[in-house]
């Protein structure tokens, strides 16, 4: 009996650590709003690739290439070049994580520049429109 206590025991303390060691990888696909101090409304589609924002204040998209450096940290690249600041990479690191729910530090890479926000998952899913200029630049 008290082998079968040790069994169940280790099989929960496994579940736990698989469960907390999984929360970030959540966060690599779905459809997420980022909720900003300055009142700017942004939705993000991201698969573990490519991430593509889009302004609801401005009405502008645009695509990025996603570099996952670790569960915590990732790079975004701007795809289509406009301007010398879209040749910069964005650092983004995962600082706290609650629910369905994460704060994020931005900065530009080799700026003095960073900024804070909350970023909310609102669906495992994207939308065909991002499935199919993902599936454009693939090709």
């Amino acid at each position: 009996m008290k082998d079968n206590y040790n069994v169940i025991g280790y099989a929960i303390l496994l579940f736990v650590i698989i469960g907390c060691s999984n929360d970030h990888v959540n966060f690599k696909r779905g459809t997420f709003k980022i909720i900003l101090k300055d009142s700017l409304t942004t939705f993000i589609e991201r698969n573990e690739n490519y991430q593509m924002e889009s302004s609801l204040n401005t009405g502008k998209s645009e695509l990025f290439k996603i570099h996952w450096i670790s569960n915590e940290r990732y790079v975004i690249d701007v795809i289509d070049i406009k301007s010398p600041l879209d040749t910069i990479s964005m650092i983004v690191d995962i600082d706290s994580i609650s629910g369905n729910t994460y704060y994020q530090t931005s900065y530009l890479k080799g700026i003095d520049y960073k900024y804070s926000s909350k970023v909310v998952k609102i669906s495992n899913n994207t939308s065909i429109l991002f499935k199919n200029i993902i599936k454009g630049k693939q090709n």
